[in-house]
């Protein structure tokens, strides 16, 4: 079963669909297509008042990750051992930093 064929009012291509045709009527020949989409009203994104990176950052008096963190630890030179503590102490301030930062916003 053949599709349908939209043709070109200005040249003789066809197009299958009437967005093809819109497309090239306004790349080919400038023509701006009279459909215009319909507005949702819908915002994409986070509410308003959620938490974000910048309010955690700011509430917690953070800037930024240090640079070149694996280099300056050393973390390429440690043993398993040595690593397991520096996890541990890693998992401890985090504990401690989400504590501060629940108790912050309570």
């Amino acid at each position: 079963m053949l599709k349908s064929s939209i043709s070109c009012p200005r040249c003789e291509r066809t197009f299958s669909m009437q967005a093809h045709l819109a497309r090239h009527l306004s790349t080919t020949h400038g023509v701006k297509s009279a459909v215009k989409k319909k507005k949702t009203g819908k915002k994409r994104g986070r509410p308003k008042g959620s938490l974000n990176k910048k309010t955690i950052d700011k509430v917690m008096g953070r800037t930024g990750r240090p640079t070149a963190l694996v280099a300056r630890l050393g973390l390429r030179d440690m043993s398993i051992d040595e690593l397991t503590q520096v996890i541990e102490a890693a998992r401890s301030e985090a504990r401690n930093r989400l504590s501060e930062l629940q108790a912050a916003l309570n």
